[in-house]
């Protein structure tokens, strides 16, 4: 398997076709190496006619899937738990129609992962970019970079003082590049509780995540 075929990236969208189109339209440049999985829980037909056209996107190999209207946390907790059951590659990652992954991060990732089969997820930092004068907007006149400090990786042997540290120390997991198996069943849990509140949602996920292994973090551009 070659390393372009071991990650897929779940790309969640819902109403957005500037947005959508400004994702495909950096995938495209870019060249993105990995399998794009497009899970549209949206009524907008325009992305659909978008991701339809027949050449539009050579460089991005993508599957557009169009499942019904995202209109409660339950059903956009059930369409990503089911996209991420398609996955077939060893690794997968999820993100939305504004998150810009830098490949050689991605890239990075991935390598380390297959090296240090003790980690179960992996990224590298996060920063920040606002479009002005307006941030509902996909353009603008300006853009604004912000640069964040990178977390710290969590490595120690027990569940429980991962955990600790990870609160002591708060950091999300959501744009790590996670091994197939530990994401589906975080997105399982979730489904089962089905939380109203995205609070909960974002720390059961990380929650999960630290008590089900060591986390790598490094501070390489990577989103």
């Amino acid at each position: 398997m070659s390393d372009n075929q071991k990650l897929t990236l779940i790309l969640t969208i819902k109403d957005r076709g500037g947005f959508t189109e400004r994702w495909m339209t950096y995938a495209n440049h870019v060249s993105f190496p990995f399998k794009v999985l497009i899970a549209d829980g949206g009524k907008d037909e325009s992305v659909t006619e978008l991701l339809s056209e027949t050449g539009r996107f050579q460089n991005v190999d993508y599957d557009y899937i169009r499942y019904p209207y995202d209109a409660t946390y339950a059903q956009y907790y059930g369409k990503t738990a089911d996209a991420l059951s398609r996955v077939n590659t060893p690794y997968a990652i999820i993100g939305q129609d504004d998150d810009f992954y830098i490949v050689d991060g991605l890239q990075w990732a991935v390598d380390f992962l297959s090296n240090h089969p003790e980690y179960i997820v992996c990224n590298g930092n996060i920063d920040n970019f606002i479009v002005k004068p307006d941030t509902n907007l996909p353009y603008g006149k300006g853009v604004e970079f912000i640069r964040n400090p990178c977390d710290p990786s969590i490595s120690d042997e027990k569940s429980s003082e991962r955990v600790w540290k990870h609160f002591n120390n708060y950091g999300h997991t959501y744009y790590s590049v996670f091994r197939t198996p530990i994401l589906q069943k975080n997105y399982a849990t979730l489904c089962e509780y089905n939380f109203s509140d995205l609070i909960l949602h974002e720390l059961l996920l990380t929650v999960l995540t630290v008590a089900r292994g060591p986390v790598k973090r490094d501070g390489r551009p990577y989103l």
